[in-house]
């Protein structure tokens, strides 16, 4: 059963959490926010706010959960609405068709595909919407869609000053643990993850594709972006009902936020995650039950994209690629979450066991738009 937190209690807070103490939040993180984007390697946190405490029990999250929706969320409206309102939302329903999340203090948003859908055109963009945030609207200035997810990231003309979310780290969320999702009218749902798996996990997909998703145990609707109890962007739910993390468009916000043209690495090769399998044979598998295999798709010729960077580095079928540049691929940790962290043109060393020899291979990662599978 979902749980439903009225949001109209909150216009009360409004007040509190605006002017100096807004001031001081941004102000301090200004500085380690900038430093993070020239982090190309680990893009840690979008704005690394510094929370005093961290929460500890629900009602502590849900508390801070309401803050940040005071501070961080947006709602996307018609932008020929003429009705402005001078609390922190839309009350009337009619009006909101989507919503979004802060993620840098001059105006970026990420939201979804799915957010956005009554505003797509013709052109394969998206027009005719407006940004409201705490009873403002913000002309669109700038929209930029994600290559390899459905993450869509906005920018708004006149923002300063405004609140950030940072991105969760895979290590702070687990089976178990508590999301919150955010819903356009100001409805919190509280949902536990269930566990981590891999989309169609017997299928044999390229390396640099996002799979691993969360089964949660609410059905929320798609595009609903989830937050954990630190009040940190845990990722968004798509259109099976699972959650996908926000490690899978880490890559994509920073290079958003940079104005840069949305690429992803890629190894340009054909995987299967061994941690998720149990039918092959120990002779394929070489005794490991982790790493990614390489292994040629049903009807295809080969299982490396012709001189593509696995092609080039001589990876082959029946290979085992077991990490990248030392950090393992596991059932936590898949090719596809590591090679997220790296830009095209990026040299990485692959650990690699083929014929029970275990052996360093070194690859510069091509770029995924280009690969053709």
């Amino acid at each position: 059963m979902q749980k439903n937190i009225p949001f109209v209690l909150l216009i009360l807070l409004a007040a509190a959490f605006a002017g100096t103490a807004s001031a001081v939040l941004v102000s301090n993180s200004l500085e380690r926010y900038a430093a993070s984007l020239l982090d190309d390697r680990r893009f840690a946190a979008l704005a690394p706010l510094q929370h005093a405490l961290s929460p500890t029990t629900l009602e502590e999250s849900l508390a801070a959960v309401q803050e940040t929706m005071l501070n961080s969320v947006v709602v996307l409206v018609d932008e020929d609405m003429e009705n402005t309102t001078q609390s922190p939302f839309i009350p009337e329903k009619k009006l909101v068709h989507g919503g979004g999340i802060i993620v840098s203090a001059d105006g970026w948003i990420v939201t979804t595909r799915a957010q956005l859908a009554r505003y797509a055109d013709e052109r394969g963009g998206y027009s005719g919407f407006s940004i409201v945030r705490d009873g403002e609207i913000f002309v669109v200035e700038k929209v930029v869609e994600d290559t390899q997810t459905d993450a869509v990231a906005i920018r708004v003309e006149g923002a300063q000053g405004w609140t950030p979310v940072e991105l969760a780290e895979s290590d702070e969320v687990f089976p178990g643990g508590t999301v919150f999702g955010i819903g356009s009218l100001g409805e919190v749902y509280v949902a536990s993850l269930m566990n981590r798996e891999v989309q169609d996990e017997d299928a044999i997909v390229p390396a640099e594709e996002p799979s691993a998703v969360w089964n949660i145990s609410e059905s929320l609707a798609v595009g609903t972006p989830l937050l954990t109890g630190q009040t940190r962007l845990f990722g968004f739910v798509d259109s099976e009902g699972y959650a996908v993390p926000a490690q899978a468009i880490r890559s994509f916000i920073k290079q958003a936020l940079r104005g840069s043209i949305i690429t992803h690495a890629a190894l340009g090769v054909s995987i299967t995650d061994l941690s998720h399998l149990s039918s092959l044979s120990r002779v394929v598998t070489q005794g490991y039950s982790e790493g990614a295999l390489i292994i040629t798709p049903a009807g295809e010729r080969t299982a490396t994209v012709q001189n593509g960077p696995a092609d080039v580095a001589g990876l082959t079928d029946g290979d085992i690629i077991l990490s990248l540049d030392d950090v393992r691929i596991t059932a936590e940790t898949t090719c596809a979450d590591i090679l997220a962290t790296y830009a095209p043109g990026q040299q990485v060393t692959l650990r690699v066991v083929r014929n029970g020899e275990v052996k360093d291979m070194q690859v510069t990662l091509g770029t995924w738009e280009e690969l053709v599978y």
